[in-house]
């Protein structure tokens, strides 16, 4: 599939053309081509072993394509080393010296790159500034709260004034709250700076909140790249529509490929967009949201009955999980004072509108 976004070149940050990486005879990354525009924030979103971070470390140059090309600002960096590429890049470990001062750590890059005493603490008041701790100069590693850890990473990877921001995962080892916190953070002085910047989660919260665009990866290839918005509401593949929130599938058979009509249960939806080459009596699947299906009859919709299997508080949403037929679904209502659940064991009717329904060819 080619993801190669239409930009000027002038515009054009970072580029992937055809990269392909094997280890041994294992391909871990598979015809690859993206572009990212200047300033963007990209995640690039997946599960563990999908290739997500070994597209990151090729970007880095901590490992080359076997094949490909990589372009950053126009210029391949296919082959060079890491300190040749100029990038920031913020670990999920830290990688603090943990024998350096917090105004050491920040200041590293520019002490190697030979910048001058007065100019590099001059950049590193406000690299702490940036991220929140001034005052923390003469502080540890060892004396900082994790979510402070990570701000001295991202400051140290800001100071030298990179061309790209890379970031590994870098907030899977903090609690929810830093995590949420943390990331707002680093979206503002994303936005702030104005740094291009590529984000590597397998949090697809992460990856909705904080980007641009994002690449969804499976088994070393991107099944889609786009906005948030579109990832979430118009999955391209299966796989991107199950990964991507949470879905509830129904079994259907197909009445009329010509008006969109289907049977599900034991009701009939129409007007919904199908996959061609479907033909009446074909087998497919009908994948919804759980804030799309709503309790109660609703004029237009198609309704369900079926029988509630649990309940579950998550703040401000309530999750009821019901049968229909032989199949589980998921219902997401919000909480509010006049929020009023159905009991577990309960029968009710429920709503679906077809607008809201994915189409997909049964497996």
């Amino acid at each position: 599939m080619n993801l190669v976004a239409s930009s000027a070149k002038t515009n054009t940050a970072l580029h992937l053309s055809g990269v392909i990486k094997r280890f041994g005879e294992h391909e871990v990354v598979r015809n690859l081509d993206l572009e990212v525009r200047k300033g963007e924030f990209i995640s690039v979103l997946g599960p563990s072993g999908c290739g997500k971070t070994t597209v990151l470390r090729m970007i880095a140059g901590f490992e080359h394509p076997t094949t490909g090309q990589i372009l950053i600002d126009g210029r391949d960096v296919s082959r060079l080393r890491p300190d040749q590429r100029n990038l920031g890049m913020v670990f999920q470990s830290y990688a603090l010296f943990p024998n350096m001062s917090v105004a050491a750590n920040v200041g590293f890059g520019l002490k190697i790159a030979a910048m001058a005493d007065r100019d590099i603490q001059r950049r590193v008041a406000e690299m702490l500034e940036l991220v929140g701790l001034t005052g923390f100069e003469r502080r540890f590693p060892y004396e900082l709260s994790g979510g402070q850890q990570q701000r001295v990473a991202l400051a140290r990877a800001l100071a030298t004034k990179p061309a790209m921001l890379l970031l590994d995962e870098p907030l899977s080892a903090l609690d929810a709250k830093i995590r949420l916190s943390l990331r707002e953070q680093i979206r503002d002085i994303q936005t702030e700076l104005g740094i291009t910047t590529l984000f590597v989660t397998h949090d697809q919260e992460e990856a909705l909140s904080m980007s641009d665009r994002v690449a969804v990866m499976n088994s070393g290839r991107v099944e889609q790249f786009g906005t948030p918005l579109e990832i979430y509401n118009r999955p391209a593949t299966r796989f991107v529509a199950s990964f991507v929130g949470t879905l509830s599938v129904l079994n259907a058979t197909l009445l009329d490929p010509a008006s969109g009509a289907v049977e599900v249960a034991t009701a009939t939806l129409k007007n919904l967009e199908l996959p061609q080459g479907l033909a009446r009596g074909d087998h497919i699947s009908l994948a919804v949201r759980p804030e799309a299906i709503r309790f109660g009859v609703h004029k237009g919709d198609a309704i369900l009955r079926g029988k509630v299997t649990g309940v579950g508080f998550y703040g401000s949403v309530i999750r009821v999980r019901l049968l229909v037929g032989n199949e589980t679904i998921t219902i997401d209502m919000f909480n509010t004072p006049l929020s009023s659940p159905p009991s577990r064991g309960e029968d009710v009717d429920i709503s679906i509108d077809p607008n809201s329904v994915f189409v997909m060819r049964a497996e």
